[in-house]
């Protein structure tokens, strides 16, 4: 594979260094996106996983993530919790607003981050 020729890459990953994030940015370089694993657990064992799916894909914030799939999957006792995966774009706070947007989630109890990788 061809290094970049631009001082501003870094050469392991083919992305931007932090240092040089914005300048490329407004070059019209595509960031790259993130994938965020989540499980959210309901609030209760007879919460509809359907409606808790819709109300998730409902609260993430618009150009910022979407929802990529959703899994229902035991977790203890009988109890069922959903497993997300969001797609973000990779840029600093976008994770935050996911958790913010997954917090107000009216039928979850709460969302704790599993896995979180680079697409390519």
């Amino acid at each position: 594979m061809q290094q970049p020729k631009h001082q501003f890459w870094d050469a392991d990953s083919f992305s931007p260094t932090v240092k040089y994030r914005g300048l490329v940015a407004r070059l019209g370089a595509p960031m790259g996106e993130v994938l965020l694993k989540y499980r959210v657990m309901p609030e209760d064992v007879s919460t509809d996983m359907a409606a808790l799916e819709k109300a998730i894909a409902a609260a993430l914030p618009k150009g910022v993530a979407r929802l990529s799939k959703a899994e229902a999957r035991p977790f203890a006792f009988g109890m069922k919790a959903l497993h997300v995966s969001i797609v973000v774009q990779d840029e600093d706070g976008n994770n935050d607003k996911v958790e913010a947007a997954l917090a107000t989630v009216p039928g979850a109890q709460g969302a704790e981050l599993l896995d979180m990788g680079r697409l390519m």
